[in-house]
């Protein structure tokens, strides 16, 4: 069973954040704190270490976050806890669940990519992959765009008047689809104005060449 455990071997003051040597699950995590200018330690692992340690982590998978002698497991969980504890999670109650919807919906976007992945046919991965970049993506882009252009005629934020967890999870979350398909924001340049807003925050900016190069183990 999946739960929040103390570690008696963690002494190290601050956050040491564990994942596999890719951005994945961790990205949205590592962005929180660089947004929010808090150190962490950005432990990077190899698939061969995995099975190693996955007996020690509280669900038998990664990222993991351990500080002051507590371990927490769960990638969304983890975000959470971590855009509360930096005020990058809406000043509300409202705020958050607009936070939350926002990041569910941009959550279709790598499901979509994990549904053609596990296709045992490899025509039929590919032509799931496909359709997903040029097609369905583009559905899943243009229900965010309503959502930001409803918050002050979407030239600022997802959710009130600041960066919140929304804003770097659609930069994370979009990425792959830049790479597999450069013209995918054609149809909604609010968000592509967006994305370059995360991007261009000063301490983001200054992170992004010491991230890992590849987008997961699949890509």
């Amino acid at each position: 069973m999946c739960s929040v455990r103390d570690l008696t071997t963690t002494t190290m003051a601050g956050y040491k954040l564990t994942y596999f040597d890719f951005r994945g699950r961790a990205d949205l995590i590592r962005l929180l704190f660089v947004s929010a200018g808090i150190e962490f330690e950005d432990i990077r692992i190899s698939l061969d270490e995995w099975p190693a340690l996955k007996l020690k982590t509280p669900c038998g998978r990664l990222p993991i976050l351990e500080f002051g002698g507590t371990t927490l497991s769960e990638s969304r969980a983890i975000a959470r806890y971590v855009a509360k504890e930096t005020n990058q999670y809406g000043k509300d109650n409202i705020e958050q669940a607009r936070v939350d919807m926002i990041t569910d919906v941009a959550d279709d976007l790598m499901m979509g990519i994990m549904k053609a992945y596990w296709q045992k046919n490899q025509s039929d991965q590919d032509e799931m992959m496909k359709t997903h970049f040029q097609q369905e993506s583009l559905k899943t882009l243009a229900l965010l765009e309503t959502f930001l252009v409803e918050n002050n005629g979407g030239d600022g934020f997802f959710v009130g008047d600041k960066l919140t967890m929304a804003d770097i999870y659609l930069f994370v979350v979009t990425e792959p689809f830049l790479a597999k398909n450069p013209s995918c924001f054609k149809d909604t340049p609010k968000l592509a104005a967006l994305r370059q807003r995360v991007q261009e925050v000063p301490q983001i900016a200054e992170w992004l060449p010491n991230r890992p190069e590849r987008f997961s183990a699949i890509m």
